[in-house]
C-alpha cells in the first residue's frame, strides 16, 4: 500500500510534510537536551560520589527515550585521572549529533516552501561539522573540559553543540509559527483535532488574562499541535534563548518541562502552583550543585488532572502564571537593592498571586524611581543605594515595595501619568519615613512621661521632708520612682532594638542614651531622700533644695513639650507648631541657666548648715544629681532639635 507520505514526495509537494517533520525535530531537540543533562549530571556525580543525583529515568521518558540503559549513566560514571568514565558515552554523543540532524532537516524543506529561515540548512551542518572536527574521539572515557565544550552556551566563547540546538530550537519554532493552520484565541494552531480546541481554548484563557502585564515586552507567543496521542503547547515566555516552556497533555496527565538558566526563578516558578498537587521532578536542585551558573537548569512537574473541569482549570492556571517569568530576574535585581534576597522573591510572588507582576515596576524605572524619590525627599537622610529596610524597618520596606508595584501596574494599566504616579510613590515614601521616625520619637516620649513621673516623686518627697510622716511618705515616693524608672529601662530597650534593627542614624542612640542617664540619676535621688534624718532641717537648706528641684521638675515638663511638639514637626508645618518645638528648647536652655546659678547658691548653704560629714556628703549628692539631670535634659534638648531640623523637616 502507498502511504501518503511518499504519494506526497512523489508530486513534488514536500512542504505537506513540514508539519510532521517540524514535530519530530522538536522531538529531537528534547532528547538532545536531555543528553545534554545526562552528560553534565555525570560529571557531576563523577567529580562528588557524595552527592545525591537523580538517574534522570523521568527526563529520558519525557522526552520519548525508550532505552533504559541510560538510567544507570550517572550513578556508574566515575573519575580516573584527569578523565571521566562514563558508560555509553560514544551512544550518548551519536544520539546528540543524530538528534542535531534531525532538527536541521526540516530547514530545507522550508526554504523550498518559501518560508523564511534565519539561515539555510548548509550553515547548520557546516556548524556541526566544524565543532566535530574540534571534538577529540572518545572510547569510554571523556574529559571534563570537553563535557563542558559540548555543553556550553557562553556566546563569547567557542561554539558548540548545545549552542547548536538552541539556535536551531529557535529556528524551528519561528518555522512552526508560520505553517500554522489556524489561530485558536491567539495561539498559532496545527495538526490537533476538534477535542483539543477546548484545551487550547482554556490555555489561552489563561495568557490573555495577564498579558497585559507585560506591557511592551516581547513574548508569551503560544503554538499549539498534536504528536500522536499527545497535545504540545509551546509558549515563547520571552527572548532568553534557553528560557523555554513545553507542555505535553496526555489524557488527564499534563507534563511541564521548563527550562531556565536561574535557579530562583526556577523555584518561584514553582511556588505559583501551591494550589495543585504537581510532582516535580528534582533535576534542578541536583544540577544546582557544582554546575557553572550558565548551564541551564532544566524542570518537569506532573499534574493528573482529576476530571475534565480540572484539567481545563489547570491549563487555565498554568496559563496566566507565565507572564510572571518575563523580567523577572531583573526585577529580582531591582527589587535587591531594597530588601533582603529572601524577601525580594517574596514580594515578587505576592505581586504574581495578586495579578499586578513587577513589569510596571520596571517600564517607570525601577529602583531608579524610587533612589529617585528618596533623593528628592531625604535631602541625604537617607543615601543612594543605602537598603531601605534599613531605614524605614523590614516590614514597612516590603509593605512599601508591594505598594509600588500595585502602583506602578494599576497606573500604567489605567493611563495615569508618569508624574501622578511619581507622585503616589512619593507620598507612600515620605509615609513609611515619617512613621519609622514617629515610631522612635513614640518611644521618646514614653520615655520622656517616665522622667518627669520619677521627678514628680522626687519634689513630693522634699516637699515631705520636713513632716510627721516624712520617712514613710519618702519611701512611697522612692518606690514609685524606681517602678518608673524600671517602666523607662523597658522603653530604653525597646529602643536600642529600633536602632539595631533599622539602623537608624546615630544621634539616636545618644539620645536614649541621655535619656536614660537621666532616669538613673532622678530615680537615685529618689533613693536619697530616705536617707535624709528624721530630724528638723534648718530653713534655709530647705528651701535651696526646694529651689533646685522645681527647676528640675520644669525642665522635665519643658523636656516632655518638647519631644510631644517634635512629632509634629515635618516639612510645611505652620510657623506657629514650630514656633511651639522651638519654644520649649529654648525654655530648657533657660532653665539650664538659673540651675546652675541655683546649684551654686546650694553648695554654698549645705556647707553652712551640715553639721556633719554625712550630711554634707547626702545633700551635696542629692544637688549634684538633680544638677546632672538638669544638665543631660539640655543635651538632651539640642539632640533633639539637631534630629528633628535633620531628619523631620526634610519630609
Amino acid at each position: 500500500m502507498i502511504s501518503k507520505t511518499w504519494m506526497i514526495h512523489q508530486l513534488g509537494t514536500d512542504e505537506l510534510l513540514l508539519p510532521s517533520m517540524v514535530n519530530g525535530a522538536l522531538v529531537a531537540n528534547d532528547m538532545a537536551k536531555y543528553f545534554f543533562t545526562l552528560l553534565q549530571v555525570a560529571k557531576d556525580h563523577a567529580t562528588n560520589q557524595e552527592i545525591d543525583i537523580s538517574d534522570l529515568k523521568n527526563e529520558r521518558l519525557a522526552c520519548g527515550i525508550e532505552d533504559s540503559v541510560f538510567d544507570t549513566v550517572v550513578k556508574t560514571s566515575k573519575k580516573e585521572n584527569q578523565n571521566i568514565k562514563i558508560p555509553h558515552i560514544k551512544k550518548i554523543l551519536d544520539n546528540i549529533i543524530e538528534s542535531i540532524k534531525k532538527m536541521i532537516l526540516p530547514l530545507d524543506i522550508a526554504n523550498s516552501a518559501r518560508i523564511s529561515i534565519t539561515y539555510e540548512s548548509t550553515s547548520y551542518n557546516e556548524r556541526l561539522e566544524k565543532i566535530l572536527q574540534r571534538m577529540t574521539a572518545v572510547d569510554e572515557y571523556i574529559s571534563s573540559q570537553l563535557i563542558d565544550e559540548i555543553t556550553s552556551v557562553q556566546r563569547n566563547q567557542n561554539d558548540s553543540l548545545h549552542l547548536l540546538v538552541m539556535d536551531l530550537h529557535k529556528e524551528l519554532n519561528h518555522i512552526q509559527s508560520q505553517i500554522a493552520q489556524e489561530s485558536i484565541d491567539g495561539a498559532r494552531v496545527y495538526g490537533v483535532t476538534k477535542d483539543d480546541h477546548e484545551l487550547i481554548k482554556s490555555f489561552m484563557a489563561g495568557i490573555n488574562q495577564t498579558i497585559k502585564l507585560k506591557f511592551e515586552h516581547p513574548g508569551l507567543g503560544t503554538t499549539v499541535t498534536r504528536s500522536a496521542d499527545t497535545l504540545v503547547i509551546q509558549n515563547d515566555i520571552g527572548t532568553t534563548d534557553a528560557h523555554v516552556l513545553v507542555i505535553h497533555v496526555k489524557g488527564n496527565v499534563v507534563t511541564l518541562t521548563y527550562t531556565d538558566i536561574h535557579i530562583d526563578r526556577l523555584l518561584f516558578f514553582h511556588s505559583l502552583f501551591e494550589k495543585f498537587d504537581i510532582t516535580w521532578n528534582d533535576t534542578m536542585s541536583k544540577k544546582s550543585t557544582g554546575i557553572d551558573g550558565s548551564v541551564y537548569h532544566l524542570s518537569i512537574g506532573t499534574y493528573s488532572a482529576k476530571n475534565s473541569d480540572d484539567l481545563k482549570a489547570y491549563l487555565k492556571f498554568l496559563g496566566s502564571r507565565i507572564v510572571f517569568l518575563i523580567d523577572w530576574n531583573r526585577a529580582r535585581k531591582q527589587l535587591r537593592k531594597f530588601v533582603k534576597k529572601k524577601d525580594t522573591i517574596m514580594i515578587l510572588k505576592w505581586a504574581a498571586d495578586n495579578h499586578y507582576g513587577h513589569r510596571g515596576f520596571l517600564e517607570l524605572g525601577g529602583a531608579q524611581l524610587l533612589f529617585d524619590t528618596i533623593e528628592q525627599i531625604s535631602k541625604g537622610s537617607l543615601r543612594f543605594g543605602e537598603s531601605l529596610y534599613q531605614a524605614i524597618g523590614e516590614e514597612n520596606a516590603i509593605e512599601l515595595l508591594k505598594f509600588i508595584l500595585k502602583t506602578t501596574t494599576e497606573g500604567i494599566l489605567e493611563g495615569r501619568s508618569m508624574l501622578l504616579l511619581r507622585d503616589e510613590v512619593r507620598t507612600e515614601l515620605m509615609n513609611y519615613l515619617r512613621t519609622a521616625h514617629q515610631g522612635f520619637l513614640d518611644v521618646v516620649i514614653n520615655h520622656a512621661s517616665f522622667v518627669l513621673e520619677i521627678m514628680t516623686s522626687v519634689r513630693e518627697g522634699l516637699l515631705e521632708s520636713r513632716g510627721i510622716r516624712s520617712s514613710e511618705i519618702m519611701e512611697k515616693n522612692a518606690k514609685r520612682a524606681q517602678k518608673w524608672e524600671q517602666k523607662g529601662d523597658e522603653l530604653v530597650k525597646k529602643a536600642r532594638e529600633m536602632v539595631k534593627k533599622e539602623n537608624y542614624p546615630k544621634i539616636v542612640e545618644e539620645i536614649i542614651v541621655l535619656s536614660d542617664d537621666v532616669a538613673d540619676s532622678l530615680e537615685e535621688t529618689a533613693f536619697m531622700l530616705t536617707l535624709i534624718p528624721n530630724k528638723e532641717m534648718s530653713e534655709n537648706l530647705y528651701q535651696s533644695l526646694n529651689d533646685q528641684a522645681d527647676l528640675a521638675l520644669q525642665c522635665s515638663r519643658e523636656y516632655l513639650k518638647a519631644v510631644e511638639n517634635a512629632r509634629y514637626v515635618h516639612r510645611g508645618i505652620s510657623r506657629e507648631d514650630m514656633e511651639d518645638f522651638l519654644h520649649a528648647i529654648d525654655g530648657i536652655i533657660t532653665i539650664e541657666h538659673q540651675a546652675d546659678e541655683a546649684s551654686r547658691s546650694l553648695r554654698v548653704v549645705i556647707m553652712q548648715e551640715s553639721i556633719d560629714f554625712k550630711e554634707l556628703h547626702l545633700f551635696s549628692q542629692i544637688s549634684q544629681n538633680m544638677e546632672d539631670s538638669i544638665d543631660k535634659m539640655t543635651r538632651l534638648a539640642f539632640r533633639i532639635r539637631e534630629y528633628v531640623l535633620e531628619n523631620l523637616m526634610v519630609m
